[in-house]
């Protein structure tokens, strides 16, 4: 049987949001390189064309970043939240319980 391991999740967590900042840059640059050349081809070597369409294409790949690095950032957030779900709930049943009851 697997033992609980919270420092298992934080690194997890951790490794996620790193993932999460470099996707930002590593969209917008591939973008920006693929629809650049992509531009300078269909445009015979036009520069204008090269360059706005490096700018689309920078900024279609940051909003796909954006929303990935959400998505990664969401899931970092719910393994934090399990690790305090658990320190949390083994703190509780580690004191022992009020009588509330006066029967």
């Amino acid at each position: 049987m697997v033992s609980y391991e919270p420092r298992v999740l934080k690194e997890v967590a951790t490794n996620l949001s790193s993932r999460a900042r470099s996707l930002e840059i590593t969209y917008a640059v591939v973008g920006a390189l693929l629809a650049g050349n992509g531009g300078a081809v269909v445009a015979e070597g036009e520069p204008s064309a090269a360059v706005d369409l490096g700018l689309l294409g920078a900024a279609l790949g940051y909003g796909v970043a954006r929303a990935k690095a959400f998505e990664l950032h969401v899931r970092a957030q719910t393994d934090l939240c399990e690790v305090d779900i658990e320190r949390n709930t083994h703190a509780m049943s580690a004191t022992p319980e009020s009588s509330t009851d006066s029967s």
